[in-house]
C-alpha cells in the first residue's frame, strides 16, 4: 500500500460501502470515524 504512511484517519458516511471498516483501519493502523449528517429542524 503505498499511500499507507500518508493516511492518518478517515471519516466516512454511514454507508454499506464501509461495512468492513474494522478491516480497512487495522490493515492501514488508522483510526476511523463516523460522521453524523446534520439536519436542521
Amino acid at each position: 500500500m503505498l499511500y499507507k504512511k500518508h493516511v492518518h484517519a478517515i471519516t466516512t458516511d454511514n454507508g454499506q460501502k464501509f461495512a468492513y471498516h474494522g478491516k480497512i483501519a487495522k490493515d492501514l493502523d488508522v483510526k476511523i470515524d463516523f460522521a453524523y449528517p446534520y439536519f436542521s429542524c
